[in-house]
């Protein structure tokens, strides 16, 4: 993925999204509800860029009648550097 509207088509489905060397500027959030994604960063420099402390991501969990639970996400970034993006309760890890 090299620009905004690859990486957020690519998050329309599940798996590995694979982030080129650059800066992706987010032009607004990207909702990644109930997704399994692994975004990494393979030869380094990627940088995901919230310009004005906008929020990059946007997760929801919804309710899960047959769990009674809510749904979950398994979301990870590998070697991703966030830049002025805001999102309040997310693990450093």
């Amino acid at each position: 993925m090299t620009t905004f509207d690859e990486l957020k088509s690519a998050t329309y489905g599940n798996g590995d999204i694979k982030i080129c060397s650059g800066t992706i500027v987010f032009t607004e959030q990207i909702d990644l509800s109930m997704k399994e994604l692994t975004f990494t960063c393979p030869n380094g420099g990627c940088v995901l860029d919230g310009e004005s402390k906008s929020r990059l991501f946007n997760y929801v969990a919804l309710p899960n009648p047959t769990k009674g639970t809510g749904e979950t996400s398994n979301i990870s970034f590998d070697g991703i550097t966030f830049k002025n993006g805001y999102m309040p309760n997310v693990s450093p890890q």
